[in-house]
Formats: structure tokens, sequence, C-alpha cells
């Protein structure tokens, strides 16, 4: 009976160990199942995840050359605006200083503003050459009627106000220049912001 009792042991170990090999072999497969759908997985995080940050990378250059682009064209329009602002300048700095026949020429073109009964008001200081003489002549040719008076002086301004009926009408150089500038601004821009010039 030992010799059965051998037999049946042995049995009964080799049937373990058969049963160990094949759980062993089972848990084997499965953990290589799980160990290939946890790469699969990581490496579609790993491509979605590049997808991504390229993605963001090129949104993010696109934003910060988009911002670069703006900057650039605020300062293109900042510096054609000084430009425009310099000329307008410039132009009432030569106005200014108008040798005196030009100069009542130009008073001369504002008169043509004037209505029968206006008065028109001069600086004090350039009383001697916008004289009363030069308005009535100016006047008798338009066929009205216009007096003078004086305001007080302005080293800064040159020109005429014409009021009529408590109506002012500025005819002042500074004043022209800027509704010149108010009528030639938006061609001037066109003209400055052509584009790919």
């Amino acid at each position: 009976m030992q010799d059965n009792t051998l037999t049946i042991a042995a049995r009964i170990v080799n049937d373990a160990q058969l049963i160990a090999k094949s759980t062993l072999e089972e848990g084997r497969i499965k953990a290589n199942e799980i160990i290939s759908r946890a790469q699969m997985d990581a490496d579609i995080y790993i491509t979605t995840a590049e997808a991504e940050i390229e993605r963001l990378t090129t949104e993010v250059i696109r934003q910060k050359r988009s911002a670069t682009l703006s900057d650039v064209r605020k300062l293109i329009l900042k510096a054609k605006k000084e430009a425009i602002d310099k000329a307008f300048i410039k132009a009432q700095e030569i106005l200014m200083q108008l040798p005196n026949q030009k100069y009542l020429e130009l008073i001369k073109g504002m008169l043509n503003y004037a209505e029968n009964n206006d008065t028109v008001l001069i600086y004090k200081n350039e009383k001697r050459l916008i004289t009363k003489k030069f308005i009535d002549a100016v006047a008798l040719i338009r066929g009205i009627k216009l007096n003078v008076d004086f305001m007080e002086n302005n080293d800064l301004e040159r020109g005429i106000k014409l009021v009529s009926d408590n109506v002012e009408k500025d005819c002042t150089i500074s004043t022209e220049l800027s509704a010149l500038r108010a009528d030639l601004e938006l061609d001037l821009l066109d003209v400055l912001f052509k584009p790919n010039e």
C-alpha cells in the first residue's frame, strides 16, 4: 500500500504541478494581455498628447505672430499719424510766416466767408497790416458792408474772425488748417496706408 500511496502522492504532486503550471501560464497570458492593452492605451495617450502639444504650439505661435503684427501695425500707424501731424505743423509755420502780400491774399480769401454787416475781428498786433481800408476794399468788391473791430493780441495765432448775429466764424490759421485736416485726413490716410506699400 505504500507504493499506492506513493503513486497517489506522486500523482497529486504531478497534478498540482500541472495546475500550477497551467495557472502560471494563464496568469502570464492575462498579464501580457493587460500589459499589451496598457501599452496600446499609453501609445494612444502619447499620440494624442503629442498632437495636442503640436496644436497648442501652433496656436501659441499664431497668437504671438498676430500680436507682433498688430504691434507693428500700431507702430506704423503711429509713425504715419506723426508724419501727418508734422506736415500740418510745418504748414502752419509756413502760413504764420507768409510775406505780407501773400498773407493779405489769404485774408482776402477768408473774407469770402463774410456776409453783409458782419464784423471782422482783427488781432490788435495785425491792425497795421489788415487795415480798415483793406477790409473796405474787399467788401466793396464783394458788394457788402463789413464792420471792423479788434481782439486781444495772440502771438501764436494769425487770421480773422467773422461775427454776425452773435455767431462767430473762426477764420484763424489754426482753425482753417484744422478744418482742412479734417477734410483731407481720410484721403491722406488712404494714400499713406495703401496695402502692400
